[in-house]
């Protein structure tokens, strides 16, 4: 967008953009002698709403029309003018034009929206404050529901359903399609914290910082899989900023924001994993590729800082299938639930909190009772282990 740049949309931005819903995908070929180099125009469908942006077009455009509105005043036309031969109908009343290019210059039925703060997809397009006010309306949304899942009185399903539907995944397209400036993750961080808190009354304990770092890991690292907007950010944004700006000349507040994102999480990994502007445009990376370095550094850190017991844990939590009874549905009728008490345990014992009191004791061996439930796991007194 013109004059913007907040807010990332996945194609290549020209001044202005026409979006028309339609139920499929159409490949629309022709024969236009205004341009000789393009012999058919592609029409992405996403969620059932086609976002004209002129691919081909506008990457065989002369460099001097590249990012100008005449190129989609051009494409207009040679929809208008050619469509209806192949069966491809423009209806004004079901497109939107926005952008602050003249309006005149189009179809004259076409809705057209001078404002530079909107939203489309899902996502906001616009300057820092409205999508800063954008993402905090989401958040507080999202609070409802976090809200709620401690009254189920089910840890075993209100943690499932936490970690599947109201955490990461919540605000997950919006950190993909805004840039991460500090009011941005800010606002990720406030959300991170909020669904920490949720999680803590399901498992009805305060958790320890080493606890947090665990919890954010994914099941094979060991964690919990409750991946955190603030950490991950910088690895959404750039996987779409990089396949939206790839083979086109990008406009100058977009490309600026990229190269902000690949700064700070080059912070996040080691340095032989640090990204370049070059690299990510020439070969855009996968957005699961980018946090799974994010948390190779991560658990570095934690194994590093960690004690001898607690690195055995963790690498032992680590092992393939050892986390499956945290995915595992709840289903009584074939046995895979769990009583509250239980979970509450479980839980503890993986995220390595304390599971009881320095003064208690075992009840057939008479030893004290360490907090994280070692002797209890091992104790064979009687000839069995005691838990």
């Amino acid at each position: 967008m013109s004059g913007s740049g907040w807010g990332q949309v996945p194609s290549n931005s020209c001044e202005c953009f026409l979006c028309s819903d339609s139920p499929a995908s159409i490949c629309l070929h022709y024969e236009a002698p205004e341009i000789e180099t393009v012999t058919s125009l592609v029409l992405k469908c996403q969620l059932g709403v086609i976002c004209l942006w002129l691919d081909q077009y506008h990457n065989l455009a002369p460099k001097e029309e590249k990012g100008e509105a005449a190129v989609l005043v051009k494409a207009v036309h040679l929809l208008d003018t050619y469509g209806s031969t192949k069966g491809l109908l423009l209806n004004p009343s079901k497109c939107q034009l926005f952008g602050p290019c003249d309006p005149t210059r189009f179809h004259c039925s076409i809705p057209h929206h001078l404002a530079l703060n909107f939203d489309i997809l899902g996502a906001p397009i616009g300057d820092e404050d409205f999508c800063a006010s954008f993402i905090k309306k989401r958040w507080l949304s999202a609070c409802e529901l976090l809200s709620l899942l401690p009254k189920l009185c089910d840890p075993q399903l209100s943690s499932g359903i936490l970690r599947q539907c109201v955490s990461f995944c919540k605000l997950a397209h919006l950190a993909r399609c805004t840039p991460p400036t500090p009011a941005v993750l800010e606002l990720f961080a406030n959300f991170d914290n909020d669904v920490l808190h949720c999680l803590e009354q399901c498992t009805e304990h305060q958790f320890s910082s080493m606890a947090i770092w665990q919890a954010q890991l994914s099941f094979r690292h060991g964690g919990f899989g409750l991946r955190f907007l603030f950490s991950h950010a910088t690895a959404a944004y750039i996987a779409l900023a990089s396949i939206s700006l790839s083979g086109a000349f990008p406009p100058t507040t977009e490309f600026n924001h990229l190269q902000t994102a690949i700064a700070m999480f080059n912070q996040q990994v080691t340095e032989g994993e640090a990204l370049t502007t070059v690299s990510v445009l020439l070969s855009p990376p996968r957005q699961h590729l980018l946090s799974e370095k994010v948390e190779k550094l991560a658990l570095s850190s934690l194994l590093h800082n960690a004690t001898t017991k607690t690195k055995a844990r963790l690498l032992a939590e680590s092992v393939p299938q050892a986390h499956t009874w945290l995915r595992t549905v709840p289903s009584p009728g074939l046995g895979l639930a769990l009583e509250p008490d239980e979970t509450h345990i479980l839980l503890k014992w993986w995220l390595g909190l304390p599971l009881c009191n320095l003064d208690e004791h075992a009840p057939y061996c008479s030893r004290q009772l360490d907090p994280l439930g070692h002797i209890s796991l091992t104790c064979r007194h009687a000839g069995d282990v005691v838990t």
